[in-house]
């Protein structure tokens, strides 16, 4: 699956590792972080959110997501921004249900 993320990073994917139960469960508990907003988050939600989000990482993307790492650093004034960095995992996951969909 390919396709284009909301920052711009363009992503190549196996569409059997959206359907993969590791990344499924990972989903259902990233599903609790979808209203956190930047600046609100406290120090347990944030430790959960990094644990999911490696998780997430290393699980759909072959170099365990640090090319998205990286254009997000370079196109974001040298800031990875977590709620950046979770829009992007979640419209690739958008991407693949649209694809199913269709």
């Amino acid at each position: 699956m390919k396709g284009t993320t909301k920052s711009g990073f363009e992503y190549e994917i196996d569409e059997r590792i959206l359907g993969d139960w590791r990344v499924i469960k990972q989903l259902a508990k990233m599903n609790k972080f979808k209203d956190v907003k930047e600046g609100e988050e406290d120090g347990q939600i944030v430790l959960e959110f990094i644990e999911v989000m490696s998780e997430v990482e290393e699980l759909i993307f072959a170099d365990k997501g640090e090319a998205l790492e990286k254009f997000i650093l370079e196109n974001h004034d040298g800031y990875t921004s977590p709620v950046i960095l979770f829009k992007d995992i979640m419209s690739i996951f958008d991407g693949a249900k649209e694809l199913k969909n269709s």
